[in-house]
């Protein structure tokens, strides 16, 4: 988790070295993190690290409980549960989008044939250096 807005996006962040530190960065708002120690390049803040140990091509992460964890993060709270949100999908307006997209897609059908001719045309004229649009 990224404790700048408590994002957990760190899994997503860009991996990297700064001056020989192995560092994640934040996706979001590129805040850098030490791997070894969490603490973050050039700021107070930390992330929580984990002892790692690699034994033949395979990697072992010590990982606190679920309950240590929340506990360490405040995550607890953040958990959706269960929700008391309406579903209004069942009433929502009913749109065909099967022929909408037909005819999306047949007007650029037809849009194409016409640039494709255009084309042709100034190909023979002796002017086909560019096509305008």
């Amino acid at each position: 988790m990224c404790p700048h807005k408590q994002a957990f996006v760190l899994s997503q962040g860009i991996i990297g070295d700064a001056a020989g530190v192995s560092k994640v960065a934040c996706p979001l708002h590129k805040k850098q993190f030490a791997l070894e120690d969490g603490q973050e390049l050039g700021g107070d803040l930390r992330i929580l690290t984990f002892p790692v140990k690699v034994t033949n091509d395979e990697v072992f992460v010590e990982l606190p409980s679920v309950p240590e964890i929340d506990a360490i993060l405040g995550t607890h709270g953040l958990r959706v549960e269960r929700s008391d949100c309406v579903d209004i999908a069942g009433d929502a307006l009913k749109v065909p989008v099967k022929k909408s997209f037909d005819k999306v897609m047949q007007a650029g059908q037809q849009l194409v044939g016409s640039l494709r001719k255009e084309t042709a045309l100034r190909a023979e004229s002796g002017n086909s250096t560019s096509v305008e649009s």
